[in-house]
């Protein structure tokens, strides 16, 4: 416990799970591997995390930074109804102009992040790296 946390009493540690980032009070998990959006949900949930979602231009700059190569991630956002809006609620701190393109091709109905703080929409069988998040377990020493 001493090499995570200070070890002074009423200290906040923030953890997160062995091979997971923390970054501002959330655990990042960053997938090597390339799969559909369907699977990168799965993986996410069984690891008891949400696929990213981005709340903000800060986090967005915290991706860019860690996936340097890499230029499409899925993303926890799914156009599931008719009028082609985004499943997740818009966050105010994302802003509007980083939606990339209306949603027009119907097979097109998942959402990737696009390095340089895009988001746009894809085919959910296209393979893509996959990033999980959850909140950082606290602990109060």
């Amino acid at each position: 416990m001493e090499e995570l946390c200070e070890d002074v009493q009423g200290t906040t540690c923030e953890l997160c799970p062995p091979g997971w980032q923390l970054h501002r009070g959330r655990c990042y998990y960053f997938a090597e591997d390339a799969v559909s959006w369907d699977d990168s949900q799965r993986n996410c949930l069984a690891r008891k995390s949400q696929l990213l979602e981005i709340e903000d231009e800060i986090e967005m700059e915290f991706i860019d930074n860690k996936e340097k190569d890499t230029k499409y991630i899925w993303i926890g956002s799914k156009a599931q109804d008719i009028k082609k809006e985004w499943s997740s609620a818009e966050d105010p701190g994302v802003k509007a102009n980083r939606i990339a393109e209306k949603r027009t091709e119907t097979d097109k109905s998942c959402a990737v992040y696009r390095r340089k703080h895009m988001i746009q929409a894809d085919n959910c069988q296209t393979l893509k790296k996959w990033i999980c998040k959850k909140n950082a377990t606290l602990l109060v020493l």
